[in-house]
């Protein structure tokens, strides 16, 4: 049988290529988790978006609610007064 290379060589290809390897592994981490935090980021601002909004829109409903309550006390104190003077 006959090696491709000597020993010594064909260990610094392999050496190489693991070393290659390495790199590589470390360059698809590294943009992986680039991708993943713009990723998180993109959808944490989204969602304080959706938060304010429905913020927002809560306060909005509830001043509505306390102009109908108040506008319902005012009838009935408008009534009551009615009421009393008969």
């Amino acid at each position: 049988m006959y090696a491709p290379d000597k020993g010594a060589k064909t260990r610094k290809k392999i050496k190489q290529k693991a070393e290659n390897l390495e790199h590589d592994i470390a360059e698809r981490v590294s943009h992986a988790k680039e991708e993943l935090t713009k990723t998180v980021n993109h959808k944490k601002e989204e969602f304080d978006q959706k938060l304010d909004d429905a913020i927002s829109d809560m306060s909005g409903k509830a001043d509505d609610i306390i102009t109908a309550l108040e506008n319902k006390l005012e009838e009935l104190k408008r009534k009551n007064a009615h009421l009393q003077k008969n």
